[in-house]
């Protein structure tokens, strides 16, 4: 039962009796089925909701037909970008537990804190002083005033800081940024999680003590 206020005569897609979204069926494209069987890898998963951002964003940017407006996609995209964000952060922290020992709190959405945690955890492994971490901090911290607990995006109750309302924000500006910030952040974690993966296959192979040595430090 639709409910009185469908109009009848607009096309309305036809449930088959008891289907779910659950099972693929057999008249499923392949192509076009996903599983979650990924869903526990952190970096993949923020890879997910950077790349569904990144396709919100240009579509909308795309949309010459009038079927979307920068208003319609600004909040699901600001949700997504900043989720993707903190999963990547989070990714960078769970690489360094799971290597080095380095226990980190990954629960949680405050992103600065997150930041700040995982900026020093880079500077200490890796060495740089590269001017991309205070873009990133910028950034970060301007995301963070705007929905510091994760929830702003995903609630219309949930009242933006004052002045906000004011904001004009280009979808175009807010792809490149994230196109900069994500990819940078991922190949920290991809750098970080390579060296570690074969330092630790080096002490296996020739003992505690040979890693010290070889000099990674410069990935």
């Amino acid at each position: 039962m639709l409910g009185p206020f469908v109009d009848h005569d607009e096309e309305f897609p036809q449930l088959r009796t008891d289907e779910t979204f659950l099972h693929a069926s057999e008249e499923s494209d392949w192509a076009e089925v996903a599983s979650l069987a990924w869903k526990n890898d952190w970096s993949m998963l923020a890879q997910s909701f950077f790349d569904s951002a990144d396709i919100l964003v240009t579509t909308a940017l795309g949309d010459r037909e009038g079927r979307s407006d920068p208003m319609s996609v600004i909040a699901p995209a600001l949700y997504l970008y900043r989720h993707a964000l903190e999963l990547q952060l989070k990714a960078v922290q769970k690489v360094g537990e799971d290597y080095d020992g380095e226990v980190g709190p990954r629960r949680g959405h405050f992103l600065m804190p997150l930041w700040k945690q995982v900026r020093d955890y880079m500077e200490r492994h890796f060495g740089w002083q590269d001017e991309a971490y205070d873009t990133i901090e910028l950034n970060i911290q301007l995301l963070d005033e705007l929905d510091e607990k994760s929830m702003v995006f995903r609630y219309p109750d949930e009242g933006l800081p004052p002045g906000a309302e004011r904001l004009e924000l280009d979808l175009r500006q807010l792809r490149r940024v994230f196109r900069g910030i994500h990819p940078w952040l991922a190949g920290v974690w991809d750098a970080r999680d390579a060296e570690l993966e074969m330092a630790a296959e080096m002490a296996a192979d020739y003992g505690p003590d040979f890693s010290d040595d070889v000099g990674y430090e410069g990935l």
